[in-house]
């Protein structure tokens, strides 16, 4: 009996594929009804009462943390693994941190509101924040900042900030990306979903590399000499920490959904054959 070899041939377009791989990320949270660590076990408890919301930007929600309730995820540095990005014990002081963010209200004048953290107020508990800060009375300049402790996170650096060339506004979705070598040197990339414009500040800290320590990693606020404070108030969405410095051109992945294996433009040809 004769058999014939079928090939099936299916062609998806890379429309397919606007999703991105966070297979070789330290964290990923998705924020899909709670606050699990998709890719490196890094599960947040709940502080306050964080909500699920349908306005998102990736999957089909995204964590509402409310200000005035004190909203936020938290794991202790114990609890970390071993490669995150401030850890107590390691030599871990490279990262990137990629979010997308959509702020309820604004810092009025003088004050911030927390995307992230691993930094306590107090001697001893600097490695890293990451907050939108209100630098003026008119409450209208708004600017991203990195936050970076040294001396074993007895002192701080000069945060590193970017004022975008757009004024930052409530209720709207801006993608930002902060990140930091061992050396110091940072950059924050800030992507404007209503403009579609990128903003993009670079430098280097006086200092050198950021100090590990023992304090907690928060997501929506800070680490406070007693409890916690600086609280965000809005939605965060993809929000995902790396233990490398991105590129620009995995900066703009990210963003645009296309990070990881399945990145790349044209179509993907699939061969499956069968005998008959």
């Amino acid at each position: 009996m004769k058999r014939r070899i079928v090939v099936l041939v299916l062609v998806l377009s890379s429309a397919c594929f606007a999703a991105n791989d966070f297979s070789d990320a330290v964290a990923f949270y998705d924020f899909e009804d709670d606050l699990v660590d998709a890719v490196g076990g890094n599960n947040l408890a709940d502080v306050g009462t964080p909500a699920y919301s349908t306005t998102h930007k990736e999957g089909s929600k995204s964590v509402d943390l409310e200000l005035t309730d004190s909203d936020g995820g938290s794991l202790a540095n114990a609890s970390l693994s071993a490669d995150f990005p401030g850890k107590s014990g390691t030599s871990n002081t490279t990262m990137s941190f990629c979010a997308w963010v959509h702020p309820e209200t604004l810092p009025p004048s003088k004050s911030a509101m927390a995307i992230a953290s691993k930094y306590k107020a107090s001697a001893g508990g600097r490695s890293w924040m990451i907050r939108l800060f209100c630098d003026n009375a008119d409450a209208d300049t708004q600017k991203w900042e990195l936050w970076k402790g040294y001396n074993s996170g007895d002192s701080y650096d000069t945060p590193a900030a970017l004022s975008p060339s757009h004024a930052i506004s409530a209720n709207q979705w801006y993608h930002v990306t902060f990140t930091l070598s061992s050396a110091g040197a940072w950059v924050i990339s800030v992507y404007d979903d209503t403009n579609a414009t990128r903003d993009t500040a670079s430098g280097t800290f006086a200092n050198g590399a950021m100090s590990v320590s023992t304090t907690q990693f928060l997501v929506g606020a800070r680490t406070a000499t007693v409890g916690n404070d600086i609280y965000w108030d809005g939605l965060i969405d993809e929000l995902v920490v790396f233990d490398r410095v991105l590129s620009v051109a995995e900066m703009n992945q990210v963003a645009a959904g296309t990070y990881g294996s399945l990145s790349g433009s044209g179509p993907r040809y699939y061969y499956r054959m069968m005998l008959q």
